[in-house]
């Protein structure tokens, strides 16, 4: 199962680690080992042996490493397994290595961010995120993190699936999607940066804290936001993105894209004056995936089919982000929702991509509306993993 990462966004929390031989990331040379079948995951980067250390340790807890599930510019993560005593088996683990010297100041923002609301939600006994197990930080040096590890993403879910007008599959997964982000916003956050890679499966058992049953899915999965890196506090959204940079452009709101999408221009205050954030914005972000789901492609799919022709996929991506910007702010390329059969359901998306907030539903009433419309809540029909055996890269579904 050894497929590339090609993609833009990370399967796990974008807390950020650094470097470190001599205190935080320690090689030993031992034999490799068939990972756990509790630990086992759907994508592996192929990589060089040669380039995957043998453990790593952490504050003084040795993991063994199992391979690398994605690396970046400045980061990479593995694949670990903390062996437990023997009563108690073992802790899948991700950790996150990233060289501090290469990053610059808004992400090292975002990692301070990050650690904080992780804390303050695990401490108001929210189960629904990722847990951090342990973290070593060093401000000149290192900074390593230990995650709860994640079977696959949503990306992975809904890949095989979307535009196929498998119907029941449409309502479980964004249902299921809708209570996964609800207690974010319960305690007073915005996530800023939903989309299918920054929300992921995990094994109902691989946490510290047990999730709700009603939580999981029939064959033991558990879907949680990840990367809390851009999140605010719905309490300073009038200071949004002056110290976090959050966001991606495809999936931003009309309002998050006046407030981050850029930093300067009247047109941009103006949008700001016209509109709040809130929590709302997040209720857009998921009305992208859910348009995703039931037309499999992107809503501006006819804006960017004009780069397909672009070879380099950086300058790609570079010129689809500066021609969806003032598109998604002004709406000036129309939104065009085609036939689907379910109804009800096409009216919910088409609630969720309404351009004004104040006349788009929040978290609650969406779950409402699911519940009165289709009965969720009441019956649990659980949609299982399909265990698709490909991976599309993600420009696939940005530009089609």
């Amino acid at each position: 199962m050894a497929l590339p990462c090609a993609r833009l966004c990370a399967l796990f929390s974008v807390l950020v680690v650094t470097w470190n031989v001599s205190r935080a990331f320690i090689v030993a040379r031992v034999a490799k080992k068939e990972v756990p079948a509790e630990c086992r995951i759907l994508n592996h980067e192929t990589v060089s042996d040669q380039t995957v250390p043998d453990t790593i340790t952490v504050n003084g807890i040795r993991y063994w490493v199992y391979g690398q599930i994605q690396h970046g510019a400045t980061s990479k993560v593995f694949h670990g397994v903390e062996r437990m005593p023997m009563a108690h088996g073992n802790r899948c683990v991700a950790i996150k290595v990233v060289d501090m010297n290469k990053i610059e100041p808004e992400k090292e923002n975002q990692l301070n961010n990050e650690a904080a609301i992780l804390h303050e939600l695990k401490a108001r006994g929210v189960k629904l995120i990722p847990q951090l197990y342990t973290m070593e930080h060093s401000p000149a040096k290192s900074m390593s993190m230990v995650f709860e590890l994640a079977h696959h993403d949503l990306f992975d879910e809904i890949t095989p699936k979307m535009g196929n007008n498998d119907h029941q599959w449409v309502r479980r997964t964004f249902y299921d999607i809708l209570r996964a982000v609800r207690p974010v916003h319960a305690n007073g956050f915005v996530h800023g940066d939903l989309k299918p890679e920054n929300m992921a499966y995990f094994k109902a058992n691989a946490g510290s804290f047990p999730a709700a049953d009603d939580a999981k899915t029939n064959d033991g999965f558990i879907l949680k936001p990840i990367d809390f890196g851009g999140s605010m506090r719905v309490s300073n959204l009038d200071r949004a993105c002056e110290e976090i940079v959050t966001g991606t452009v495809m999936y931003m709101s009309p309002e998050q894209m006046a407030w981050c999408g850029a930093q300067h221009g009247d047109e941009f205050k103006e949008k700001r004056r016209e509109h709040q954030m809130s929590e709302k914005s997040d209720v857009w972000s998921l009305g992208v995936i859910l348009y995703q789901m039931v037309y499999g492609h992107s809503p501006y799919s006819a804006l960017l089919h004009q780069f397909d022709a672009v070879e380099d996929e950086t300058e790609r991506m570079e010129r689809a982000d500066a021609a969806l910007r003032p598109a998604i702010l002004h709406g000036t390329e129309p939104i065009h929702f085609g036939q689907y059969e379910d109804e009800a359901m096409l009216n919910i998306l088409k609630k969720c991509l309404e351009r004004c907030p104040e006349k788009r539903p929040n978290i609650d009433q969406l779950l409402a509306l699911m519940k009165q419309q289709f009965g969720m809540g009441t019956e649990e029909q659980r949609i299982k993993f399909p265990g698709n055996k490909f991976r599309i890269h993600f420009k696939d579904i940005v530009m089609r």
